[in-house]
């Protein structure tokens, strides 16, 4: 090889292009750490700065290596000795016109304590910052990686600077004091800014027609250039897709002169064009812009909405939400107005500030009369002391609530004190540490510290109402004369909604109010149909159960909150609403007996019942509740009401399926008719062929007297008398029918559905029909049949016959098969247990969709077992 030719190889720029890690961006700096970055050979790259503060200790050392790096012949390496390091780049020049990507590569060896990652900030014209963003955190990485960052749009005006980070810093309190960490090859790249904004604050709709967004495009030519709009609901599927070219945007404009300045390539228009998709209605969409050119898609933006029904949450509604970390990026009235379009009347938020900030304190007593306007309760939290506070008590950055109130009040009471003293008349509720804080879990003195802790609230806040933090597996705390009004519940892993239930039916209300946590389930985890059935079906668990309180423990976090970090919303964010607004003031009465035995559950509060209604197998019910009923999904979508037109007949049929959904407008008189109306004796022996004595138990839920009859419309064969009888009651009235039942000899065992045909007068003529079910056999004995096709096309029949009684039995078991020749068993002297037995049926595969009847006689007994069961593939 020729000397000419290793100094061109040496001399060539055999770094990958920038697109190589992000598509569209253009290179605007970029360090390798390679010679030409340490022009004076101190083995420190040239204008880039290190942090020196407590925690970032000097003698970690870091320099520019020799070394077989990923790009070139040299790297930046930090030899760690405890604590962090983080080195800075020069400021480097950039308009606010343009987003940037940056990026990093990476090899960490021995970190085990300690992250990495990137950062970059947006400095102003006098190298002020403005704005920090960082990247995901890399742990150990002993080969070569990479670290991304971007794009990232200035969020403020200004930006005339960006300054790039490298950070490794510990993630608890020890760091690692043997590790090696090596970056090669730092850039920052920049793209055309594109921003996709909604028209309207929290991007919450109560009109479809109001929908617009505005794509704002800068730091790229209009030339070949287009955006393409898209709409997408909340199943992912496409809506709507349109495109504009880009030359033809009317908001076109030149950019500033400081573009100009950075030269031609900067590529120097700004549009921004309006879009109005066309939405369908109701529901949660995805609105979507992309740039695209000759090259392709250079840019992406998404933004989300909502379109519901506008409605205020009912007056002491149980509902709410928490946020841990305040606003956040949000204005006070940005949050306030939020709050009042999303279904709750609480709100937990963090109350303790420094007296140093004044405003921040004026803020939060405007946040209080503006919640207070619109019917949400203020819950102070008290978990994250002020800095002066933490110094008194000798605490870490974060103590625990235990910590905190187990010093002498003059520790803490000081911190404390000028903030109620503004907010005491605004805020009676105060909650000791954040949701999660169990600190105060197995404390033997809990009872003498909460009381002291409310002596000194009550100093101010005239009989504080505390709380705190509880784990649902542990015991509850004992104390009639307690000093803590509420327990904040949760566990490490939330709770099913069979599980809350349990928990919640179990637990001693002596204990303090129940202030239920629903953590929803992970966006990255689960789909989204299983995430709303989870929440909505915990909210319904935790009402039917009397919990006091339900709140949302951080709408605002990353993997499962109900918003963006904007205030945005997420997919959740209807369900939870429509669920809340549902079900908030509501007293949980009770399941119906539908006809078609959809599960259900209804809440009542003053003048309206509310169904909440789902069955595992799709299909349609019929129900008897009103005329004008308004059913909708968890997403609060309408769904279709087909009404009997007939005059007073009140019958509906709906459309049922697994996911939860919501039947509003119930007249109340109607549904506490069928809650009420039921038999007196829910079993009935399987003894076929004499009466058996039972009772119609009924109540009048009307205002009004009314004066009628029920009709009862039992299973075929069956005998009921009477079948018919008169209804004459006062307000409030009870009445009790004897009933004498006689069962044919071939009815099913298990539960049969009885219709009664009402018909009142009241304030009006009512005709409704209430279904109710009776249990054919005690109990006691029963049988399971299940059915299966072998490989063979044969038909196995299994008969899972279950004593629970304390005395043997014989059973003569006969198995009707239609077209074929019945088959039988035998069970003889059957104690307390079970039996399994077979039956095989040849060409099986014949039999699919028909119904075979097995008949057990009790030998030497009166008892008959009649049950059926359909044959599937």
């Amino acid at each position: 090889m020729t000397l000419l030719l290793v100094m061109m190889i040496v001399a060539a720029d055999l770094s990958p292009p920038i697109e190589r890690w992000h598509p569209g961006a253009r290179e605007h700096y970029r360090c390798g750490f390679e010679a030409d970055s340490d022009t004076n050979f101190d083995g420190w790259p040239d204008g880039w700065t290190r942090k020196r503060a407590e925690g970032f200790p000097l003698y970690n050392r870091v320099e520019i290596r020799p070394a077989a790096a990923r790009e070139g012949a040299h790297l930046l390496r930090v030899d760690l000795e405890g604590g962090g390091v983080a080195v800075f780049s020069p400021p480097v020049e950039i308009a606010d016109t343009h987003s940037f990507v940056a990026g990093v590569q990476v090899r960490a060896e021995g970190v085990r304590r300690n992250e990495v990652f990137l950062s970059l900030t947006l400095l102003d014209e006098q190298r002020a910052p403005l704005e920090t963003h960082r990247s995901e955190a890399l742990a150990a990485v002993e080969t070569w990686g990479m670290l991304n960052l971007g794009p990232v749009a200035p969020e403020k005006t200004g930006a005339r600077f960006a300054q790039i980070g490298l950070h490794v810093q510990p993630v608890g309190a020890q760091s690692d004091i043997r590790a090696t960490v090596s970056f090669d090859d730092v850039w920052l790249g920049r793209m055309p800014r594109m921003v996709l904004t909604s028209g309207r604050a929290h991007a919450i709709y109560t009109t479809k027609d109001e929908v617009e967004f505005t794509c704002t495009v800068s730091g790229v030519s209009p030339k070949d250039a287009r955006l393409v709009f898209e709409l997408l609901d909340a199943d992912g599927v496409s809506v709507e897709r349109s495109q504009r070219e880009l030359a033809e945007a009317v908001a076109t404009v030149p950019v500033d002169s400081q573009a100009d300045e950075l030269g031609a390539e900067l590529d120097e228009f700004r549009a921004a064009p309006v879009w109005r998709p066309n939405v369908p209605g109701i529901g949660f969409y995805r609105a979507t812009a992309a740039l695209e050119g000759p090259a392709g898609t250079s840019c992406r933006r998404e933004a989300t909405f909502v379109v519901t029904v506008p409605e205020e949450a009912p007056v002491g509604g149980e509902f709410g939400w928490t946020l841990p970390r305040g606003a956040q990026s949000l204005s006070v009235d940005a949050l306030v107005e939020l709050l009042g379009q999303v279904g709750i009347n609480w709100v937990k938020f963090p109350l303790w500030y420094s007296d140093t900030s004044p405003t921040h304190g004026r803020e939060l007593v405007r946040m209080a009369d503006g919640l207070s306007a619109r019917g949400i309760e203020l819950v102070g939290l008290l978990d994250r002391p002020p800095a002066e506070v933490r110094r008194k008590l000798g605490a870490a950055e974060t103590p625990t609530a235990n910590e905190i109130f187990s010093a002498p009040p003059e520790d803490w009471y000081p911190g404390i004190e000028p903030m109620m003293a503004r907010l005491a008349v605004k805020v009676r509720w105060w909650q000791l540490g954040a949701d999660t804080d169990r600190s105060f879990v197995g404390d033997a003195a809990l009872a003498e510290k909460l009381t002291k802790v409310k002596q000194q609230l009550d100093r101010i806040a005239q009989d504080a109402h505390v709380g705190f933090g509880w784990n649902w597996l542990e015991e509850f705390p004992a104390g009639d004369d307690r000093a803590w009004k509420y327990l904040v519940l949760s566990t490490e892993t939330p709770l099913t909604d069979a599980e809350l239930a349990t928990y919640l039916a179990a637990t001693d209300q002596r204990s303090g109010e129940r202030w239920v946590n629903i953590t929803p389930l992970a966006r990255d985890q689960y789909a989204l149909a299983t995430r709303v059935n989870d929440l909505v079906l915990r909210m319904v668990a935790a009402k039917m159960q009397g919990a006091e309180h339900i709140f949302f423990p951080d709408p605002l976090e990353p993997t499962s909150g109900l918003l963006d970090r904007d205030g945005s919303p997420r997919e959740l964010l209807l369900p939870w609403r429509t669920t809340a607004l549902a079900l908030a003031g509501t007293r949980y009465r009770g399941s119906l007996d539908l006809r078609d035995g959809s599960e259900n559950h209804v809440f009542a509060r003053s003048g309206e019942a509310t169904m909440v209604i789902r069955r595992e197998r799709p299909g349609r019910e019929t129900l008897h509740l009103a005329n004008d009923l308004k059913y909708v999904d968890a997403q609060g979508r309408p769904l279709p009401v087909v009404a009997d037109d007939e005059e007073g007949a009140n019958e509906q049929t709906i459309e049922v399926g697994p996911s939860p959904s919501f039947i509003r407008g119930i007249m109340p008189e109607l549904a506490e008719w069928q809650l009420a109306f039921r038999f007196e004796k829910g079993q009935l022996p399987s003894v076929y062929g004499m009466a058996h004595e039972n009772a119609i138990l009924l109540e009048n839920c009307f205002s009004q007297h009314v004066n009628g009859s029920a009709r009862l419309v039992p299973p075929a064969g069956w005998r009921v008398r009477p079948e018919r009888f008169d209804v004459n009651l006062a307000p409030g009235g009870k009445l009790r029918q004897p009933l004498e039942v006689t069962l044919p000899f071939g009815a099913t065992n298990g539960p049969q559905t009885v219709r009664a045909d009402v018909q009142v007068r009241a304030d009006r003529d009512y005709q409704f029909s209430v279904y109710r079910r009776i249990e054919v056999g005690l109990g006691d004995v029963t049988i399971e049949l299940a059915t299966r096709l072998d490989e063979g096309g044969e038909l196995i029949v299994e008969q899972r016959v279950v004593n629970r009684t304390e005395s043997q039995i014989g059973l003569n078991c006969h198995l009707f098969v239609p077209n074929r020749r019945r088959m039988g068993t035998q069970i003889s002297n059957l104690g307390q247990g079970e039996d399994v037995k077979s039956y095989l049926i040849h060409d099986g595969a014949e039999l699919v969709g028909q119904t075979l009847w097995l008949r057990a006689k009790e030998i030497g007994g009166p008892r008959t077992l009649n049950y059926r069961v359909l044959v599937e593939p």
